[in-house]
């Protein structure tokens, strides 16, 4: 469940480029009552920022950034699902071959 946030946070801020809304991340992950006790644990960790932020005349909205500690983490699950993924192919080619 925090890989999925974590992920999204990436994602949707198209690489830290740009913000987004807690309301629109817990919306897109259908975590919605869910979502502010995720993000205050990623914070927590120190895995992602959360800062309000006003757009023009608009409210303040509170708006999640990943920290490079959490960059780091999210590119090092990344690599082991990629890992375990090749390992899982090589053991499925193994039994083809022994077919």
């Amino acid at each position: 469940m925090y890989y999925k946030v974590l992920k999204a946070i990436y994602e949707l801020n198209n690489e830290g480029k740009m913000s987004v809304g807690v309301r629109k991340l817990g919306e897109k992950l259908g975590y919605r009552n869910l979502i502010s006790k995720i993000l205050k644990k990623l914070q927590n960790e120190g895995l992602i920022e959360i800062v309000n932020e006003r757009v023009n005349n608009r409210k303040p909205r509170k708006v999640a950034y990943l920290t490079p500690k959490g960059e780091i983490l999210l590119k090092e699950v990344k690599k082991r699902k990629i890992l375990i993924l090749r390992q899982k192919l090589k053991n499925i080619k193994k039994e083809i071959d022994h077919l």
